[in-house]
């Protein structure tokens, strides 16, 4: 708008200069007056006299050298010299116009072809998530609160409990997010106590995927995540397994689960299932003292025992699942009350 403008003022311009401008006097064609005559001598009588030299015919007496004549073409403020120059310089601001807008054009196709270069190269980006290895085991540096009747929580480390070591592995040219993890819970079974123990004493345990005690299986847990395994990386992915809250006095908790790694770009990575076991609450009774070791008091009811032993079998002969040697070892603890 403001080249069209500036156009505008100076047609404008252009037009006062021709149409309003005063014209310039004509040539004059009147002679110009002849000068006066000298005066003449005094004659000579020895002399002829010389008689005048007649005026050329047409010719005016006393006239000067007639003024040249003047092409009003060649004036640049006539007619049509302004609108020769105005039709030049419309041609012009056109030839620039088109020549802006063909360079507008050319820098906007560029500008979309990086554009979709740059999407072509994220969509090529693309992550490839895998698991190199899975373990099921009993972590001996699990964090918790006790809880007791009548006092604070006291905030406690060391804690033993399930969980699953899952190693990642990116074998893509993009980042891999895990953005939440569900856990499905197949099966959740606390051993019987054979003991005549129990107290008010609780250990709530730091699980990442932790649930209320008596949950009745099936069932899933679904926990955002937000863990990124860099292009060509491997990374090691933990989860702690089980129930909140064990009571003192409690046996021993066994589970089978599945674990569902949910990535950020739609995918799902699934592993399992796994057979776990926690340490249970029966200190000096029945627990896990050692790696892979259970120490186990006869009880003064054997067919108790005997329970138990049945549990543990039937979940350690299900195909297909992943056993932790924790609960391995505990099925030969057991043997002797098959």
């Amino acid at each position: 708008m403001r080249r069209l403008d500036r156009l505008r003022r100076l047609m404008r311009l252009l037009a006062r200069r021709t149409f309003f401008r005063p014209p310039s006097a004509p040539p004059s064609t009147t002679p110009a007056p002849a000068p006066p005559p000298a005066p003449s001598p005094p004659p000579r009588l020895s002399a002829s006299p010389v008689p005048p030299v007649p005026p050329a015919p047409g010719a005016v007496a006393g006239a000067g050298t007639p003024a040249p004549s003047r092409d009003p073409g060649d004036d640049w403020t006539s007619p049509a010299t302004i609108l020769a120059v105005t039709a030049l310089v419309i041609s012009l601001f056109a030839l620039y116009f088109a020549w802006s807008s063909a360079k507008s054009a050319e820098r906007q196709a560029e500008s979309s072809e990086r554009q979709a270069e740059v999407a072509g190269n994220e969509s090529e980006r693309r992550p490839l998530l895998e698991v190199a290895s899975a373990r099921p085991y009993v972590a001996e540096d699990i964090t918790g609160r006790e809880r007791s009747p009548g006092s604070p929580d006291v905030a406690v480390k060391g804690l033993r409990g399930p969980r699953i070591d899952l190693v990642l592995r990116n074998r893509g040219n993009g980042e891999a997010m895990i953005a939440d993890v569900t856990v499905k819970i197949q099966r959740s079974e606390r051993l019987r106590s054979c003991y005549p123990l129990g107290g008010p004493l609780k250990v709530a345990f730091d699980y990442e995927i932790g649930f209320p005690e008596g949950t009745q299986a099936p069932f899933t847990v679904t926990r955002p995540m937000n863990f990124v395994i860099p292009s060509g990386r491997h990374d090691r992915f933990t989860l702690g397994i089980g129930p909140h809250v064990t009571g003192e006095g409690s046996a021993p908790w066994i589970g089978v689960v599945s674990v569902v790694l949910h990535q950020k770009d739609g995918r799902d990575l699934e592993q399992g299932p796994f057979a776990v076991v926690d340490a249970g609450g029966l200190k000096g009774l029945f627990e896990l003292t050692g790696p892979a070791i259970w120490t186990i008091v006869k009880p003064d009811d054997p067919a108790c025992m005997r329970g138990n032993h049945r549990s543990v079998a039937d979940v350690v002969a299900t195909p297909g699942l992943v056993v932790s040697r924790e609960l391995t070892a505990l099925k030969q603890a057991l043997k002797p009350y098959e």
